[in-house]
C-alpha cells in the first residue's frame, strides 16, 4: 500500500508550480525549480509527479476543486425559492476567491482552453460545478434568467470577474467594494429575461 501524500507538500508544490507557470510559461517550467521553490528535494517532487505534464494537470484539478469549494461555501438556506439570494452568495464567494487567489484564476484560465488539459479532466472538473449548473437550469426553466445555454450564462457571469483580475494584475488591492458591487449588478442584469 502506498503512503498517503502530504497535503502540506502538495500545497507548496501547487503554489510553486502556479507561480513559475505564470512568470516563465509552461515551457519555462522545470521540475527542479518547482522543487526548489516548494522547499523540497527534486527527488521528493518526482515521488509525487512523474513529469511536468502530470504536475500541471494535477494542479489544475486541485485548483478547480478549491474554486468549487469556495463557490459553494456559505450558501444561505433558501427561504422559499430565493434564487437571487443564492445567486448573490455564490457570485460573491467566487469573486472573493478570485481576489484572494488571482494566481489560481489566471493559471486555470491559461490551461482551460489550451488543449493541454485532457478532455476527461475538463469533464471531471466540470462535474464539481454541477450544483451551479442545476441551479441555473432550474432558474432558466422558471423564467428567472435568459433562456440561453448554461455554459453561455456561466461565461457571462464569470468573464467579468476574470477580466477584473487580469486588469488588476499585481495590484489586486485596487479592487474596492464599489467595483465589486458594480460588477455584481452588471452580471445580475445581464442574465435577466427581457421584460
Amino acid at each position: 500500500m502506498s503512503k498517503p501524500k502530504d497535503e502540506r507538500k502538495l500545497e507548496l508544490i501547487s503554489t510553486a508550480c502556479i507561480r513559475i507557470v505564470l512568470t516563465e510559461g509552461f515551457n519555462g517550467l522545470r521540475m527542479a525549480d518547482v522543487a526548489k521553490e516548494a522547499g523540497i528535494a527534486t527527488g521528493t517532487l518526482y515521488i509525487y509527479y512523474s513529469d511536468k505534464q502530470s504536475l500541471v494537470i494535477d494542479v489544475f484539478k486541485r485548483t478547480k476543486k478549491e474554486l468549487a469549494d469556495a463557490l459553494f461555501a456559505f450558501t444561505p438556506a433558501p427561504a422559499g425559492n430565493d434564487f437571487f439570494g443564492i445567486f448573490k452568495s455564490w457570485w460573491y464567494n467566487y469573486i472573493q476567491f478570485a481576489i484572494n487567489h488571482p494566481d489560481r484564476i489566471l493559471f486555470t484560465d491559461q490551461f482551460l482552453y489550451s488543449g493541454f488539459i485532457p478532455a476527461e479532466v475538463i469533464l471531471e472538473t466540470d462535474l464539481l460545478f454541477q450544483p451551479l449548473d442545476a441551479f441555473l437550469v432550474n432558474a432558466r426553466e422558471a423564467g428567472l434568467i435568459l433562456p440561453l445555454d448554461t455554459e453561455i450564462i456561466k461565461a457571462q457571469l464569470m468573464a467579468p470577474i476574470h477580466t477584473l483580475i487580469k486588469a488588476a494584475g499585481k495590484n489586486i488591492e485596487v479592487i474596492d467594494q464599489r467595483t465589486i458591487d458594480g460588477v455584481f449588478w452588471m452580471a445580475w442584469q445581464s442574465i435577466q429575461p427581457q421584460k
